[in-house]
Order: C-alpha cells, then sequence, then structure tokens
C-alpha cells in the first residue's frame, strides 16, 4: 500500500515526524446508489455502507499523507 511505502520513508528520514495514523469510517446513506461503496465497522459498534479514510498525521492542520477506501475494514 502506498500509505505503508510512504510511511517507511518518513520513519528513516525521522521517527518523532509522525504523531499519529488514523483511520475513519466515511458512511453514505443506507438508500444511497453508490456502487462502489461497501458494507463494514463504521463508527460505534455498527455496521454502515460507505468508505474508509485512512490519514498519517505530524501535528499540522494537513495529513502527510491519505488514502480512501471503498471497504469498510
Amino acid at each position: 500500500m502506498a500509505v505503508e511505502q510512504y510511511l517507511v520513508t518518513l520513519l528513516a528520514i525521522g521517527q518523532y515526524l509522525v504523531h499519529m495514523i488514523d483511520a475513519k469510517a466515511l458512511p453514505v446513506s443506507e438508500v444511497s446508489r453508490d456502487r462502489t461503496s461497501a458494507e463494514g465497522r463504521g463508527t460505534g459498534s455498527g455496521f454502515q455502507k460507505g468508505y474508509k479514510l485512512y490519514a498519517i498525521w505530524s501535528g499540522g492542520p494537513m495529513p502527510l499523507a491519505w488514502t480512501c477506501a471503498d471497504e469498510c475494514e
């Protein structure tokens, strides 16, 4: 995965550069006709239809790297 390769590169530069790696569920409506969204673990303990955002943060206002997956894992 590109995010993992980017993280390895960042860790080689300096291990204190990365402060947090985070994932966030991005739900879509239950009646959505979005064919690329998938069912998976959402917020809380329930299952939702949607996407998953993965981000690497260094303490600034924008993530260093991010990707959006069409499968909630």
